[in-house]
């Protein structure tokens, strides 16, 4: 059994068809989205219904991002938020007809039922950063979410190293050191797709052109955190 974590697909689904393609997740695997499904990109709307498809296929773990946090926010609201237009959200509205309304029911249930974070006995699976002091169930939701790592990220104090996104990668590389591991390897932007094997520190990647590379031992091609943050 594999534990495969995706980073930040931001509405790239031909990067997101393209690795699964690549990567083949069965029923045995865990797979763990990262968090920020959306916006930027300009197919939203397919990448949440890949994900609801494959859901029948494999175990999916999904963690919510800011930019998923920041549609269901205004799907409270009832109306698009400047702050989510201006972060890419014009693009996933777009995917959607223009309108809030035309979201499925389907698809705002999915986005309701994603997760703070996903622990495994050696990681702790999150989309942005951890206050590497404080116990899972003490975490702040901005940290969560909005936090950046930064090159001096310590450990946290449950002994697991994170694996997360948010903070993007433009080497197109993921960066690590032993308290975390990101992911976010920038799709939308020229950059790859990449899933990481929890349990053997391999990595796939596929990018918006369809071409893939790897897999490829983390340890022997990423960034050390404290060199690129």
């Amino acid at each position: 059994m594999r534990i495969l974590a995706i980073g930040d697909v931001h509405g790239c689904a031909d990067a997101l068809h393209t690795l699964l393609e690549f990567v083949k997740p069965t029923s045995s695997d865990t797979l763990i989205m990262l968090g920020d499904l959306i916006d930027r990109g300009p197919d939203s709307n397919q990448v949440i219904e890949t994900l609801i498809q494959l859901q029948a296929r494999t175990n999916l773990i999904v963690i919510r991002g800011n930019h998923d946090d920041l549609l269901l926010d205004s799907l409270l609201r009832g109306e698009p938020r400047l702050t989510w237009i201006g972060a890419g959200g014009l693009h996933t509205l777009e995917s959607y007809g223009g309108s809030l309304s035309n979201i499925p029911a389907s698809h705002v249930e999915f986005l309701e039922n994603m997760r703070d974070y996903y622990e495994t006995d050696f990681n702790i699976f999150v989309h942005a950063c951890v206050d590497p002091e404080s116990p899972m169930t003490m975490q702040e939701v901005a940290t969560l979410r909005w936090e950046k790592l930064t090159g001096e990220q310590r450990l946290h104090c449950s002994g697991k190293q994170i694996i997360c996104g948010h903070t993007s990668q433009s080497s197109g590389l993921p960066a690590y050191n032993d308290a975390a591991i990101c992911i976010d390897t920038k799709a939308y932007a020229d950059g790859w797709l990449t899933c990481l094997d929890a349990t053997t520190g391999m990595v796939w990647q596929a990018n918006t052109q369809r071409s893939t590379r790897g897999p490829f031992p983390l340890m022997e091609f990423g960034n050390s955190l404290s060199d690129v943050l």
